[in-house]
């Protein structure tokens, strides 16, 4: 009997040690398509799922972000206006989901493009991780208001030479297709929503592009590259 309680003791002990602490209140990774001026702030919060304090921490994993543009990235206990290499919050109290990571980006009314991304774990239970991929379009004029975009469709081949298929969950009521410097340079609505079309890329120079859809779910995007052999 004392065996099986030990046992048992030990069972628990591990279902303790790997059971999830936090977890992200928006999704950890998105696209964000930011006007080009102004400032924005883009930001993941995270929420203490224990009836313990926790203590988060993060290190870089991949930063490409424009030198013309300015920022600032902020925990829920210090501000670094550089991309550091690590840090740790201050502890998060049960049930707060008010701690964030935030990143606020100044595009200097530059259009561009950048991605930042970064793991995030539990400092005394460094099983427990997730990693926060900012992916950031400054392509649209000013009089265009920010939009945070999911980008959980199918699309293939990737990169296309001719035709591209695009495959999603719900109704798809239009699309946009814009360029790296963020024209738009094609667009259709369908008369009848759809989940999977075609577009055709065929005369579309080689290049990188974001494709745009307007679904019955709000917006959607990701990115693709065309390339002609």
């Amino acid at each position: 009997m004392r065996k099986l309680s030990s046992l048992l003791v030990a069972v628990m002990a591990i279902i303790q040690v790997n059971a999830q602490t936090f977890s992200t209140k928006e999704d950890s990774r998105a696209d964000y398509f930011l006007t080009a001026g102004g400032y924005h702030d883009l930001t993941v919060h995270f929420e203490n799922l224990t009836q313990e304090p926790i203590i988060l921490a993060y290190e870089k994993v991949y930063v490409d972000f424009p030198s013309a543009w300015s920022f600032q990235l902020c925990d829920n206990r210090n501000c670094f206006t550089g991309f550091v290499d690590g840090d740790t919050f201050s502890a998060i109290q049960p049930g707060d989901e008010s701690s964030s990571l935030k990143l606020t980006v100044y595009p200097q009314n530059v259009l561009d493009t950048g991605i930042v991304s970064y793991k995030i774990y539990n400092k005394y239970q460094p099983e427990d991780v997730d990693t926060i991929e900012y992916r950031i379009y400054v392509v649209w004029s000013a009089s265009t208001p920010e939009v945070r975009i999911e980008s959980n469709f199918k699309m293939y081949p990737n990169p296309v030479n001719n035709n591209l298929t695009v495959s999603n969950t719900s109704d798809v009521l239009t699309y946009s297709v814009f360029n790296a410097s963020g024209q738009m340079i094609m667009h259709k609505d369908f008369a009848k929503a759809t989940k999977d079309f075609k577009v055709d890329c065929s005369n579309i120079v080689n290049g990188v592009y974001i494709i745009q859809l307007l679904t019955e779910n709000g917006l959607k995007s990701q990115q693709f590259i065309v390339s002609h052999n």
